[in-house]
């Protein structure tokens, strides 16, 4: 693994750091972003690690399709939208069971989506829960690897497995198909302009994430704002967006990226103040890396089957107990004292009920406890003629900048181009999650339609099942060769578990004996 691991780095270290436009029109669609006035809507932006944005409206989009030139329609077993961590872990699964897999992406390389976050992102689990089927990560990585780490690796997880993925292109429209053998029809237009063909696909999974188009609240006056106003998924860092060196930002609110976005400002030297208003389940991330070491260190052979976590539900309930007297013996009554309103459920209890994952601290608390981030808790009421923040007591402060860590619109992705019946019966939004019609590695209300999503550990383990699944469908076969497979899948995962403490004793022994 080990030897793999630098064979990889190497790989990725190999490649060109920044895509290059392939044409001058691609390249005349290079802008800068500017405020978040723009987003929403169909806009879509993509960045790559100069920070530069294509904006693409999916409706000229679809016009400069409609004048461009048509290839050839092509007919394929799955089509697969999105080509991050589930697109790509979908597309390795069911190219393994024989389908012929397409995967369609809008950046120009596979982990650009992570390249585009802010700067100081990391995984919050521990390597040992980041792996994607069929391919580990470098032993060379850290803990938690940065964002651009996992872009790497995803981009070699897409080399190495030989997985076929169209960059720069996007579903601009998707229908029931009329042809003899059934499925979806949808159309794809190049980001360029150049050119758009035409998928015919048996089956279709949505790998395109549930956070999706930004959820910007409304703010009256923000055209009277002189300085930028941008959404999380656009910080990068403070010295980019010119806050460094004692400007001051306000960050609307206090989740994850809110909260680390916070941090990155006061190492940058700015004077954030950080807008708290929800309650939040707090957990220092060191005590979450304990328990999850715990857990790989003595429950490794339950672990390592798939969906083996499950088993370990009741036990991880009563970890929340745990964790929330850990943060109560680490903070005392500094969180109220220092404004940050906590909630009452543990972090797994709120997580499974309200879909609301915790807020890991990796040094956020410590700083506003500190007095380095400022914290309110009023609400936002708009700005004012001289271009202050007004908040919902009446008070008013100047910022130069304000970043909307308000988080986004959950499974919205495909209302930009699935049909008007199809999408009325599917729906989208924290509704379609909470009635079930939305569950990650299982078909949706729509036939032969599935969603890939979740943890990537969840990824992990339900995306070989749905590639059996599909393949099923679409090779023919009875439930009980599936479920027969799904059989020799477990044994497998026992016996390399297995093999793999085997060897772990076998090399102690030898140590034990060579001093």
């Amino acid at each position: 693994r080990a030897v793999r691991g630098a064979v990889l780095e190497t790989r990725a270290l190999g490649q060109p750091a920044v895509p290059q436009p392939a044409s001058p029109a691609a390249d005349a669609g290079w802008t800068h972003s500017t405020r978040t006035g723009s987003i929403g809507g169909s806009d879509l932006e993509i960045k790559d690690l100069t920070q530069r944005s294509v904006r693409v409206t999916l409706g000229a989009a679809s016009r400069a399709a409609g004048s461009a030139e048509t290839e050839p329609d092509e007919e394929v077993d799955v089509l697969v939208v999105g080509g991050a961590a589930a697109g790509l872990a979908a597309s390795a699964c069911c190219q393994r069971e024989g389908l012929t897999c397409v995967v369609i992406e809008k950046n120009e390389a596979s982990g650009d989506i992570w390249r585009s976050r802010y700067h100081r992102l990391h995984l919050h689990d521990i390597i040992e829960e980041c792996h994607l089927p069929l391919l580990q990560m470098p032993a060379t990585y850290p803990t938690y690897p940065s964002r651009e780490q996992f872009a790497r690796y995803l981009a070699n997880y897409r080399s190495v497995l030989g997985l076929r993925v169209e960059y720069r292109s996007l579903v601009a429209g998707m229908a029931p198909s009329q042809a003899a053998g059934g499925g979806w029809a949808l159309d794809v237009a190049r980001l360029d302009g150049a050119s758009r063909k035409r998928f015919v696909a048996r089956h279709v999974i949505f790998a395109n994430g549930v956070y999706n188009d930004a959820l910007l609240p409304p703010l009256q006056g923000k055209e009277r704002f002189c300085g930028k106003i941008v959404h999380s998924s656009r910080y990068t860092n403070a010295t980019d967006l010119g806050w460094a060196n004692g400007k001051r930002v306000l960050v609307v609110g206090w989740g994850n990226s809110g909260s680390e976005i916070a941090l990155d400002l006061v190492e940058h030297g700015a004077r954030p103040t950080l807008l708290a208003r929800s309650p939040q389940v707090v957990v220092p991330r060191d005590h979450l890396q304990v328990a999850q070491r715990l857990l790989h260190s003595h429950l490794k052979p339950l672990l390592a089957l798939p969906f083996g976590w499950l088993a370990l539900l009741p036990v991880l309930l009563l970890t929340d107990p745990v964790l929330k007297l850990a943060a109560r013996i680490k903070y005392g009554g500094s969180l109220a004292r220092a404004g940050l309103p906590q909630h009452w459920k543990g972090p797994l209890l709120r997580l499974l009920t309200e879909g609301v994952p915790p807020m890991m601290d990796v040094g956020t608390v410590q700083a506003c406890i500190d007095g380095r981030i400022a914290v309110r808790r009023e609400g936002l009421a708009g700005i004012d003629a001289d271009g202050r923040v007004v908040f919902s007591d009446g008070s008013a402060e100047p910022f130069d900048g304000i970043v909307l860590a308000t988080g986004y619109h959950l499974f919205s992705g495909h209302r930009h181009f699935l049909d008007a019946a199809s999408l009325q019966r599917l729906g989208t939004g924290k509704e379609a999650i909470k009635t079930g019609s939305v569950v990650p590695g299982c078909e949706l209300r729509l036939p032969n339609v599935w969603a890939l999503f979740g943890r990537l550990q969840m990824i992990r383990d339900a995306a070989p099942a749905l590639g059996r699944r599909i393949a099923r469908r679409v090779h023919g076969g009875s439930r009980w060769r599936g479920a027969a497979s799904w059989v020799w899948w477990v044994v497998e995962h026992v016996l390399i578990a297995w093999a793999v403490l085997a060897a772990r004793r076998r090399l102690k022994q030898k140590a034990r004996q060579l001093r």
